[in-house]
């Protein structure tokens, strides 16, 4: 988000607000999408990934209160971890494009 507040306003950075909210952030064949409609879709993307991050630390407690080590609730906890990480590296590749967009 750092690289894309220098290039859509510092003001995102600080909760400011970004510059030219109403400029194409993404161009498909769908259509366009605004800095504004892009900055809302990051940030609930940003939300579901605190709640999987949430899930990950209570299954996490699950596990460690468990008399013996349980294969299932270590796969879930593996399995939640790794759709985590792949939706940040999703988010973070969305980023970089619209970074490069200026």
């Amino acid at each position: 988000m750092e690289n894309l507040g220098d290039r859509w306003g510092r003001g995102l950075q600080y909760g400011e607000g970004l510059d030219e909210p109403d400029r194409a952030a993404v161009t498909t064949e769908a259509g366009s999408l605004t800095r504004a409609g892009f900055l809302a879709q990051v940030q609930s993307l940003s939300a579901v990934i605190d709640e999987f991050e949430q899930l990950g630390l209570k299954i996490s407690r699950l596990h460690a209160a468990s008399p013996t080590p349980d294969p299932t609730i270590s796969e879930t906890y593996r399995l939640a971890c790794t759709v985590e990480d792949t939706i940040r590296v999703t988010l973070e590749q969305l980023l970089e494009q619209c970074d490069g967009m200026g």
